[in-house]
């Protein structure tokens, strides 16, 4: 049996990032603070899509964690990680002055017919 090098090894223990459900794509992605001397405050927070969901689902749907889980086919742990991550960058956000950008991520659009006759 041959030995494994460090990268094998590596390679083996890392998990893969689980594709998320979303249904509600924000239509703005980036959000700027307001300040007179935009270039003191030009930091942005990065924000996934399944980071926004969990709040969307959390907060404006009232789900609990094993229900908005179910909705995006993830665990109920899981689920509360996205939204407190969430939570926090928003407070980072708030407290700091800095803007928001909405990124990309691995999601799976649910009726994505439907969405896209809706976004076209």
């Amino acid at each position: 049996m041959a030995k494994l090098t460090w990268e094998e090894k590596a390679e083996k223990r890392i998990r893969h990032k689980k594709i998320r459900i979303i249904k509600f794509i924000p239509p703005a992605r980036i959000f700027y603070a307001n300040h007179k001397d935009n270039r003191k405050y030009s930091r942005f927070i990065s924000m996934s899509l399944d980071e926004v969901e969990s709040l969307r689902l959390k907060y404006k749907e009232n789900l609990s964690n094993k229900e908005g889980g179910n909705e995006m086919g993830i665990s109920n742990v899981e689920f509360k990680r996205l939204t407190d991550s969430a939570g926090r960058k928003l407070s980072n956000m708030i407290i700091e002055g800095s803007g928001l950008r909405i990124g990309d991520n691995d999601f799976m659009i649910r009726d994505f017919d439907k969405f896209k006759k809706e976004n076209n």
